[in-house]
């Protein structure tokens, strides 16, 4: 857990106090505080990652060709909101 391999993308959650990591070679994004680390979502090829206002989690998977969306706190396997395949 504790190392990364290939992050590709951070955003700093202010209201947690905390960074989520897209971790991309492990699969992963990971949350980082001073008090300890998790992962948030596993088994992801995540691409680019955006959080709203709201606390929404919009990750693309560039495997997949989705674009998932997770609600902080709450990591199940996420709502495919857009998709392309063939």
């Amino acid at each position: 857990m504790n190392q990364l391999n290939l992050p590709t993308d951070v955003i700093v959650d202010q209201q947690n106090h905390s960074i989520m990591i897209a971790d991309w070679q492990n699969r992963r994004i990971v949350q980082w505080s001073n008090k300890n680390q998790q992962i948030l979502i596993d088994n992801i090829d995540c691409g680019r990652w955006a959080m709203n206002k709201h606390g929404l989690l919009y990750v693309s998977d560039y495997k997949t060709n989705e674009v998932k969306r997770w609600k902080v706190g709450e990591y199940n396997e996420g709502t495919v909101v857009a998709c392309f395949h063939m």
